[in-house]
């Protein structure tokens, strides 16, 4: 792991959050709460950059009178009565997450960065509280899947496509978030053991994010990924109902 040493930051932090549902506009400022759903779970976990395991948090959401689209529960399998009796409220999670973002100062990671970078932007926005994610580096392994040499399908990879080709195991409990998570962190540090992910691309990317973090400012090219996002969600949740 001799490049990813060479990371100013120290630690790592996976994150993935489930959610109500997708945004009808993904070009709206997170500020627009109508437009951008609600997470329903939240999970985060932080490593040192050579793969030892810091903190791990998992929290449903109580979202109250915030319903889940059927094409969300269909993936994730949440559900409004879940969330009534095991949810927590959401502030608490965002101060927790954002305490964690201070003292770790970490890269933080996820497998389509750009959705939970948004939904959790978003989240805050409704909560009062200040947004912390503005100033993170960010990192998405299924943007490196799109470059890795030892890609031969010619795509980016879903997490799942990723975590087998690696593993030669299926992902199981995919669509739950700590798990994502999880599994997120287990591609990453093998991609980097691979001599797929080094310090040079983790910097280009969060170059890069400059291009989509205020979702207003998005430039049209960089709309491939959501728009297959948006095709494998609509894909998974018409199979749920076969």
């Amino acid at each position: 792991m001799s490049s990813i040493a060479q990371l100013a930051n120290k630690y790592i932090l996976f994150i993935d959050t489930e959610a109500t549902g997708l945004p009808a506009n993904w070009s709206a400022p997170v500020s627009n709460g109508t437009n951008w759903p609600s997470p329903v779970q939240v999970s985060w976990v932080v490593y040192d950059r050579y793969g030892n395991e810091i903190k791990k948090r998992n929290y449903y959401l109580n979202l109250q009178q915030v319903k889940i689209e059927e094409s969300a529960r269909a993936i994730h399998g949440i559900t409004d009565d879940f969330l009534s009796n095991h949810g927590v409220p959401p502030a608490g999670v965002l101060h927790e997450l954002s305490n964690d973002l201070k003292e770790f100062e970490p890269l933080m990671v996820g497998h389509f960065i750009r959705f939970d970078y948004y939904v959790l932007g978003a989240a805050f926005h409704r909560a009062g509280l200040p947004d912390p994610l503005g100033q993170i580096p960010v990192f998405c392994t299924m943007q490196a899947t799109g470059q890795a040499s030892m890609n031969r399908i010619g795509r980016q990879l879903h997490l799942s496509e990723l975590y087998t080709f690696l593993f030669q195991n299926d992902l199981k409990d995919q669509h739950n978030a700590l798990t994502d998570a999880e599994a997120t962190a287990a591609c990453f540090f093998e991609l980097v053991n691979r001599g797929e992910i080094g310090s040079i691309e983790i910097e280009r990317q969060n170059e890069e994010a400059a291009n989509w973090r205020d979702p207003t400012s998005t430039r049209k090219g960089c709309l491939l990924p959501v728009v297959l996002f948006m095709l494998l969600f609509i894909l998974v949740a018409y199979i749920a109902y076969l």
